[in-house]
């Protein structure tokens, strides 16, 4: 019995320590969004950073009608600020949208079809459309563009 828990024992802590350094992702809704501006984990004044992934439900609100839509979103966050590509999913596994930030600054967004091709995008400064945005048939062809200052 000494052998096994001399050979187990540093095995088993090894384990522990290892997996405790490990992030794990963590759902949108479990993060706060302070007037800051900032994502913050439960119970913590320190901005969070880490992994977001994770189903979320969306409320549509058209007139007297209350639709919720389930959707699932995947990004990072540094600092407490949205960072890189974040991308949403549609309850059946489509992508709908890849958003790309920097800094918790919304820079270029890319909107699909339900049949996985690009349906439009465009460029974003302060958080307003700036520069080209094209918009795509279902087939992928580009029906339409807008120049914004």
């Amino acid at each position: 019995m000494i052998i096994f828990m001399k050979k187990i024992l540093p095995i088993v802590i090894i384990i522990v320590l290892f997996s405790q350094g490990i992030s794990k992702p963590i759902g949108i809704r479990d993060l706060h969004l302070k007037a800051d501006g900032l994502y913050y984990s439960s119970y913590t004044d320190t901005p969070f950073t880490g992994i977001v992934s994770g189903p979320y439900t969306e409320v549509i609100h058209h007139y007297q009608e209350h639709k919720f839509i389930k959707r699932n979103i995947q990004g990072k966050i540094i600092d407490g600020k949205r960072e890189g590509i974040w991308t949403t999913y549609s309850e059946k596994g489509n992508l709908l949208w890849k958003l790309h930030y920097k800094n918790g600054n919304l820079e270029f967004s890319e909107d699909y079809h339900e049949n996985g091709n690009l349906k439009a995008r465009g460029y974003y400064e302060n958080w307003q459309p700036a520069g080209l945005w094209e918009s795509f048939n279902e087939d992928g062809k580009l029906i339409d563009y807008a120049e914004f200052n």
